[in-house]
């Protein structure tokens, strides 16, 4: 598959470049790497541990390939993260319009754009916690489909 030909005949709706367009800017693209996921300077980090250096191929063709694939946001959930998700069990996670996280213990309602609960209990989670879920924005996750995702290494 060639990104470039796929890009002119079908464009992603926000490419890596456009997502990261600030960051790329001020690192050049004579000096990128790719650590987990994310651009970073070149400097001090060795090939083997550059995301571009895994890929197959030279590692500048597979800059432009990656600037040019669509950004997919990571869904992987962190150790601290899934921890509390199994002691929760059950129940649904949400972000309200001002970024506070919310664990509901049944299914919430959006209502005029604000989540209301419909019975059961209510935890403000970034208020016990420091948990982040940053791939949570508008929608609803339940707590058992949030278990199911990839847990990244530390």
């Amino acid at each position: 598959m060639n990104r470039l030909t796929d890009y002119k005949t079908s464009p992603p709706k926000e490419t890596n470049f456009q997502h990261y367009e600030k960051e790329i800017r001020e690192i050049g693209l004579q000096n990128i790497s790719l650590m987990n996921g994310v651009p970073t300077r070149c400097d001090g980090i060795g090939c083997g541990e550059c995301g571009f250096h895994m890929m197959s191929g030279h590692c500048y063709e597979q800059l432009l390939d990656w600037l040019y694939a669509e950004y997919k946001e990571d869904t992987r959930i962190s150790e601290e993260e899934y921890h509390f998700l199994i002691l929760m069990g059950t129940g649904f996670i949400v972000r309200d319009n001002h970024n506070n996280l919310y664990w509901y213990e049944n299914s919430p309602s959006k209502i005029d754009g604000v989540w209301v609960d419909n019975g059961g209990d209510v935890v403000k989670i970034n208020f016990i916690t420091k948990l982040k879920f940053p791939f949570i924005k508008d929608e609803m996750w339940s707590v058992e489909s949030l278990i199911e995702l990839e847990v990244k290494e530390c």
